[in-house]
């Protein structure tokens, strides 16, 4: 290692978590404390190549979908719950594709399903592990007392709560659909049915 030859990249504020991009080698992003997600090219050191406002409270995980044909959409969990899926491709809204307001407390860990491009595995300091479908769609329902009554989002999978202190979480690429999650008291395996 020529460790001589290394780049400055500074961040205003702390870094929280980075992640290369699964399709240009050269570019990674980063999740910052100011609430902003920076992407970064390695061939130009020093700023960020895009940066924008992700969240309002700090950006604690980000994960690019590494599907070739998703590799444009990125998720980021922040320190109140919140998830964000982001079209990098459009930006200039600085609106999200989707945004989850689910989970009571900090998002601990995101990691994108290896083979289907719109699932997505979220862990969080509320000790629940949630598996998030953006293909399904929400049904319309004439009954208010039925609208009134709905207590998990549309897009909502798959829930685990049988871990405490979740600190991460993520897809086995080799066996798609299996989970592994870890916290305070281990590790737990499972494999929601149909993933």
């Amino acid at each position: 290692w020529n460790i001589t030859s290394s780049k400055e990249f500074s961040h205003p504020d702390s870094v929280e978590d980075i992640c290369w991009s699964p399709t240009e080698s050269q570019v990674f992003a980063t999740a910052c404390v100011d609430g902003k997600v920076r992407i970064w090219d390695t061939r130009y050191p020093g700023r960020p190549r895009l940066s924008f406002q992700a969240h309002w409270a700090d950006v604690n995980v980000l994960a690019w979908n590494s599907l070739k044909q998703s590799s444009h959409l990125m998720a980021t969990g922040d320190d109140d719950g919140n998830i964000k899926i982001w079209d990098l491709r459009n930006l200039s809204t600085s609106m999200p594709m989707a945004t989850i307001s689910y989970h009571k407390a900090a998002i601990t860990s995101l990691d994108w399903h290896p083979t289907e491009e719109a699932i997505l595995v979220v862990s969080s300091a509320d000790h629940k592990i949630t598996v998030w479908d953006f293909t399904l769609e929400e049904e319309v329902s004439t009954n208010p007392k039925a609208r009134e009554a709905k207590e998990y989002p549309t897009p909502l999978y798959f829930l685990h709560q049988g871990l405490h202190e979740v600190k991460e979480v993520l897809f086995d690429t080799s066996s798609p659909g299996l989970i592994i999650a870890t916290g305070e008291s281990g590790f737990h395996l499972f494999h929601p049915i149909n993933l």
